[in-house]
C-alpha cells in the first residue's frame, strides 16, 4: 500500500519503520514532517507558465438541473473554457432569486453565459418569430423580453437565434422572408437596450423560406444592425454539404460564433442533426481543417463545443482538437 494514500492496514510494521511510527497518510489527513538533507544538490526549475486555452471557447450544457451542479461535475472546466451556454427554456424556468444566487457563482469564477433560444424557435407550439396570427407573435416577444430581462439578472449578453419553418397556408414565401426581417428588427433594437448581441445560426432540418447559411446572412445584412451576428454551425452546414473553409472565408465579415459538433450522414447520404462529438465522426477531417484555418487566422471568434456528450472523457477528446 502506498505511504502517503492509504492507512496502516496490517498489523506487522514494515522493515525500517522506527519506533512504531506510521508514516503513512490517511485520505484527507494532514502530518507535518521535519526533514533534514544533507549532501544535498537542489536545482531550482524555472517557473512553469499554464497557455490559457479558455479564450473565446464555450460548452453547450443542455437538460441541465443546475449550473452549478453540472459544472462541479466537470474537473478543469474553467483552465478550458471562459463561458457556458444554456438553454432559453433553463432561463425561463428560473425565478429571479435563483438567477442571482447562479449569477454569483458563475462570476465567482468568472464564467460568461450565452442563451440559446434554438430549441423554442419553432414556430409552435413554442416561439414564433412569425406574425401570420399578430397575437402569437406578440405573445412571443414579451415570452422573448421576459428571458432578455432574467438574462441581465444573470449577465448574460449573448443569445443564438434560428430561423424556423414557414406556415403551411395563407402565408407566401414572400410575406414570411418580410416578416422575418421585420420582427428580427424589433428584437435586435429590444435586444440593443439591453446590450444583448444575437448570433443567427442556419439550421436545414427546419423547413424555412430562408434556408442555407447564405440566406441567412443576407437576412442579417438587411438588419443592419451591429448586435446582429452570423453563426457557423459545423452539424448544419455539413448536412448541407458545404464546405466548412470555403463558407467561413466568404462570410468570415459576419460571421461571430462557430458552433462546433457532427451530423450523421448514412450509406444513403442522407444527414441528420445528430450533435454528435468530432473526434471519430465522419467529417473530423472538415471540421479539423475549419478550426486550423481559424487559429492561423487568429479571428476573434467564439468557438462552442455544441455536440451532445456523453461524459468528460468523450468532451475531452473534442477539446483536445479545438485547441490543437
Amino acid at each position: 500500500y502506498p505511504r502517503t494514500v492509504k492507512d496502516k492496514v496490517e498489523k506487522s510494521e514494515p522493515d525500517g519503520w522506527k519506533d512504531g511510527y506510521d508514516y503513512r497518510i490517511a485520505p484527507c489527513d494532514v502530518k507535518l514532517y521535519r526533514v533534514l538533507l544533507s549532501n544535498c544538490k537542489i536545482e531550482v526549475k524555472e517557473k512553469v507558465s499554464i497557455k490559457d486555452n479558455s479564450r473565446n471557447k464555450i460548452l453547450s450544457l443542455r437538460d441541465i438541473s443546475g449550473i452549478r451542479n453540472t459544472l462541479l461535475l466537470l474537473p478543469t472546466f474553467n483552465q478550458h473554457f471562459e463561458g457556458i451556454n444554456v438553454e432559453a427554456e433553463y432561463i425561463l424556468g428560473r425565478d429571479a432569486d435563483e438567477l442571482k444566487k447562479e449569477s454569483l457563482y458563475l462570476g465567482m469564477h468568472g464564467l460568461d453565459i450565452t442563451v440559446d433560444f434554438t430549441s423554442m424557435l419553432n414556430f409552435y407550439p413554442k416561439l414564433t418569430l412569425l406574425d401570420n396570427l399578430p397575437e402569437r407573435y406578440r405573445e412571443s416577444y414579451q415570452t422573448i423580453e421576459s428571458i432578455f430581462e432574467k438574462m441581465s439578472i444573470i449577465g448574460s449578453r449573448k443569445a443564438i437565434f434560428s430561423l424556423h419553418r414557414m406556415p403551411e397556408n395563407r402565408f407566401t414565401v414572400e410575406e414570411t422572408v418580410e416578416s422575418f426581417r421585420r420582427n428580427m428588427e424589433e428584437i435586435a433594437d429590444l435586444a440593443q437596450r439591453y446590450e444583448i448581441t444575437i448570433y443567427i445560426e442556419s439550421n436545414p432540418w427546419k423547413i424555412s423560406a430562408l434556408i442555407g447559411i447564405g440566406n441567412v446572412c443576407d437576412l442579417i445584412k438587411e438588419l443592419n444592425r451591429s448586435n446582429v451576428k452570423l453563426v457557423l454551425n459545423t452539424c448544419h452546414c455539413l448536412g448541407e454539404g458545404e464546405d466548412l473553409v470555403g463558407l467561413y472565408d466568404e462570410y468570415r465579415e459576419h460571421i461571430g460564433m462557430v458552433k462546433i459538433s457532427a451530423p450523421y450522414m448514412d450509406h444513403f447520404g442522407q444527414y441528420y442533426d445528430h450533435h454528435l462529438p468530432v473526434k471519430g465522426s465522419q467529417f473530423e477531417d472538415d471540421i479539423r481543417s475549419l478550426i486550423r484555418h481559424i487559429k492561423e487566422e487568429d479571428a476573434d471568434i467564439i468557438l462552442c463545443c455544441d455536440a451532445v456528450y456523453s461524459g468528460w472523457d468523450e468532451l475531452w477528446t473534442d477539446l483536445r482538437l479545438v485547441e490543437g
